[in-house]
């Protein structure tokens, strides 16, 4: 598992994996629920700000109700470019996520100097296959029924990333149980 340790060594002559190094200071903090008053307390105006690598509405409204403060920017990369060379090499589903969360935030970060660049990426799994969106409805279904009965995996990945450089990664699988269904 790569949990805050970065790929195996075979994928590093795709993507560079600097030494991870901690953050020493906040960018912004959140109080438990239920205190008084918002449980929010604001970035300063020269703290560092956050850049989301991504504009899925979806991973934007967990940063807003995490009470988080950032801006999104959406990363110029092609995923199934990135993707490739990793498939080549029978590059697990985790390693692929973890891949594409670094290159979507190495990216913007490398357009937004002092940042603190959060990147993400999801890969579903079953029995080793990769699954990506469907193209169309039929697809949707035939992928829905090789699911049936069955257990797949979806790996998600995060990386935080500053002046270009990787500073932060993790990646978690959940593993999900799909109903019978029927065609």
């Amino acid at each position: 598992a790569i949990l805050n340790r970065g790929l195996s060594g075979r994928f590093s002559g795709i993507v560079r994996f600097p030494q991870l190094r901690t953050i020493r200071r906040p960018d912004c903090l959140s109080l438990p629920s239920g205190q008084s008053g918002s449980n929010r307390i604001p970035l300063k105006e020269n703290a560092m700000s956050l850049v989301l690598a991504s504009t899925s509405p979806f991973r934007a409204a967990i940063l807003k109700n995490a009470g988080i403060e950032f801006r999104a920017e959406a990363a110029r990369i092609d995923e199934r470019i990135v993707e490739k060379p990793l498939l080549d090499a029978d590059a697990t589903p985790e390693d692929i996520a973890a891949v594409l969360a670094e290159a979507k935030a190495l990216d913007v970060s490398e357009r937004n100097q002092g940042a603190l660049v959060l990147g993400g990426d999801q890969t579903l799994s079953l029995d080793g296959e990769l699954f990506h969106k469907p193209s169309d409805m039929e697809e949707a279904r035939r992928n829905l029924l090789k699911f049936t009965g069955k257990t797949h995996q979806l790996w998600s990945a995060l990386t935080l990333a500053r002046d270009g450089e990787t500073i932060w990664r993790h990646v978690s699988v959940a593993h999900m149980q799909m109903r019978d269904l029927t065609p």
